[in-house]
């Protein structure tokens, strides 16, 4: 299920990784900025064997793309499979055909909460899931099975190695950052606003220093009665009664001294460096405008554009479209605008200073040619 032993997070279920997403703040933030900035894609239609050539005339299938239906833009679409992507592993898309009128369908994400795999025994074919026979998908009180053609995966490029094709959430890897995160912040939650413990109070201590409690049962309800409403400890048990005999014993926790943030910076880390989101753009702290933009750049380049890519391969497939399939760019983008100004900066330099070095003789004509040639590879 989701919790294991304890309170620990079982990040290798759906259940879990549900869990995971809730409660981790970090692993939150991570899948939120993937998601916002997948929203930025912009798509056209192109040749099959050519993506730079584009291809006129599919207006009616551009607006059915950016329309998958009545409730959601392509923009809120694509987030939504991202963000499923990135917490399980895959995304489900369920092309949805009304009854004698094919044509009229509408594309839908399914939760992966609600959607369950029904296998087979036999070995069907070296293909993505092979064993998956078709799907349930259960809503409320309704269970509607989803035959296998009708059900579109997108799967993230993190693979399970035990079965042929399908992929794996990244949390499964990650269940050593997630769960010292979660704790981590529930511990220091507890040392902010709750405390804890204060201390232990003995009913039968002989120390003069020490105050004694009623001995009886009744009042000492009334006593830790009245610690319970008491301003900020309402609800808390802040003293520990004991019929020991032991003097009075503080007890209290440091915080920088549990390393607490530490253990969080850490862990933020490790879950950025898993799904390939700069740690800057997750901790802005001490960072500059140059270092952010650097950033962004990676991110696109790294992650944003293979998983556009990955979801568009599968909705073109959804919508089985022939002759043409629609791609996504990220070219109007200020990041990229900024890195095409740099790099004709960059090249415009570089001529003036291989020209100077061939005028005064330093170099030959074919040397900074070479140069040049190294520059524009």
């Amino acid at each position: 299920m989701g919790l294991g032993s304890g309170s620990t997070i079982n990040c290798d279920t759906v259940a879990g990784q549900t869990i995971a997403y809730a409660r981790c703040s970090a692993l939150f933030s991570v899948v939120t900025k993937k998601s916002a900035a997948i929203r930025n894609a912009r798509w056209w239609a192109v040749d099959p064997s050519d993506d730079a050539r584009q291809v006129a005339g599919r207006t009616e299938e551009l607006n059915r793309w950016k329309h998958p239906n009545d409730f959601q833009t392509i923009e809120d679409f694509t987030a939504m499979i991202e963000a499923f992507k990135d917490i399980y592993g895959k995304a489900y898309i369920l092309r949805w055909e009304p009854v004698g009128v094919p044509t009229a369908y509408e594309l839908y994400v399914i939760p992966n909460p609600l959607v369950q795999e029904v296998t087979t025994s036999e070995f069907t074919g070296f293909r993505p899931d092979p064993q998956i026979d078709y799907y349930m998908v259960s809503i409320n009180d309704y269970q509607i099975r989803v035959d296998r053609d009708q059900m579109f995966v997108v799967r993230d490029s993190a693979y399970n190695p035990n079965i042929f094709g399908a992929s794996q959430s990244r949390l499964s890897a990650l269940q050593n950052a997630v769960n010292p995160f979660v704790s981590s912040f529930e511990a220091q939650n507890e040392l902010i606003i709750n405390r804890g413990a204060l201390g232990i109070i003995s009913l039968n201590s002989e120390d003069f220093r020490t105050s004694v409690l009623p001995e009886n049962k009744e009042d000492r309800e009334q006593a830790q009665a009245a610690l319970r409403r008491y301003g900020v400890m309402k609800g808390q048990y802040k003293y520990i009664v004991t019929g020991l005999k032991a003097a009075f014993v503080q007890i209290s926790a440091n915080m920088k001294d549990m390393n607490l943030t530490e253990v969080q910076r850490n862990a933020k880390k490790e879950i950025a460096d898993a799904y390939q989101v700069p740690y800057v753009l997750i901790d802005t702290e001490g960072t500059t405008y140059a270092n952010l933009t650097a950033a962004e750049v990676k991110l696109y380049n790294d992650a944003i554009k293979p998983d556009a890519e990955r979801i568009s391969e599968v909705l073109n497939a959804a919508h089985g479209f022939d002759g043409f399939r629609i791609v996504p760019y990220f070219d109007h983008l200020s990041i990229f605008q900024e890195a095409k100004r740099l790099y004709a900066d960059s090249l415009t330099a570089a001529v003036t200073a291989a020209s100077n070095a061939i005028a005064s003789g330093l170099i030959t004509e074919q040397q900074g040619k070479n140069i040049i040639a190294n520059i524009l590879e």
